[in-house]
C-alpha cells in the first residue's frame, strides 16, 4: 500500500524536476543553442526516469522474494507476489509518461 502511493509521488517529483530546474537555472536555453532538439531531450530525460522507475521496481521485486523465500515457499504467495510485483509494473509504465511529458508543452521555453 505504501509503495502504491510514494512511488508514483516520487516519480511525478522527478519528472518534474528533471525539465523545470533545468529552466530555472537557464540550462534549457544553453542546450537548445547548442542545437539539441526538444524531442531529444524529452526522451533522454524520460528514459533516465525509466531507468531510475525500474530500479525502484525491481529493487521492491527482489526484497519481496527474500522475504518471500524466508516465510516458505507456497504456490499459492508466489502467484499472488507475481501479481503485485505486475501490478507495479504496470503502475510506474502508466505514470511514467505522465511525469515527464505531461510538464513539456513545445511552448515550454
Amino acid at each position: 500500500m505504501i509503495l502504491q502511493l510514494l512511488v508514483p509521488l516520487l516519480l511525478f517529483f522527478l519528472g518534474y524536476d528533471l525539465i523545470a530546474k533545468e529552466r530555472e537555472e537557464g540550462i534549457l536555453k544553453l542546450l537548445f543553442t547548442q542545437g539539441i532538439s526538444w524531442q531529444s531531450l524529452i526522451l533522454g530525460k524520460t528514459l533516465g526516469l525509466f531507468f531510475i522507475s525500474l530500479v525502484l521496481l525491481f529493487s521492491t521485486a527482489f526484497f519481496g522474494f527474500l522475504i518471500l523465500l524466508s516465510n516458505g515457499f507456497e504456490t499459492e504467495v508466489l502467484i499472488r507476489y507475481g501479481l503485485l510485483i505486475g501490478t507495479y509494473a504496470l503502475l510506474f509504465f502508466y505514470y511514467l509518461p505522465d511525469c515527464c511529458f505531461g510538464f513539456c508543452p513545445k511552448s515550454y521555453c
